[in-house]
């Protein structure tokens, strides 16, 4: 008799694990996408002079959940995410800068004090502009990082040039 119950309840028990487990993930992507978008449509224009960055969906600390593509620049005093930019949905993204270079969740978490958190992130895909906070001089950053904050995982970061 306790072998007949044991199978369903394992199946039971493994089926809510993984129900609770997409419910964490995608919960908090479908909460966002309802909230008031921050596309922009027509972003800042760039110039030749423009510090510019390629987020890379290869870097060493993407995988299959997180991860991101796409160009990145300042520009007149903004932040700009190009129409080409493409990230991995997910839960409470935050965009930092920062004065080195981190492409895994070790680097990020060893730097991370001392980034400057730009704008919480509520689109996966660009164009996108963000203002820079007052008195910020971009150029001591030259590094894009985003950062989901409530699972503290690397997503994407760009060298800026």
């Amino acid at each position: 008799m306790l072998k007949k119950l044991a199978i369903p309840v394992i199946f039971l028990a493994v089926g809510f694990g993984v129900g609770f487990a997409a419910g964490v993930y995608v919960l908090p992507i479908y909460i966002e996408y309802k909230s008031k978008p921050q596309q922009v449509v027509d972003v800042v224009q760039a110039e030749a002079t423009d510090p510019i960055g390629q987020f890379d969906r290869n870097s060493p600390g993407s995988d299959a959940l997180h991860w991101g593509e796409g160009t990145v620049r300042f520009s007149s005093g903004k932040l700009v995410f190009e129409e080409d930019v493409k990230l991995a949905p997910g839960p409470d993204y935050r965009i930092y800068l920062s004065r080195k270079f981190a492409d895994t969740k070790s680097d990020f978490t060893k730097i991370k004090s001392q980034a400057v958190e730009i704008s919480k992130l509520k689109t996966f895909s660009g164009p996108l502009e963000f203002e820079l906070p007052e008195g910020l001089n971009a150029h001591e950053f030259d590094n894009v990082i985003v950062w989901c904050e409530t699972f503290s995982m690397y997503i994407a970061s760009a060298r800026l040039e």
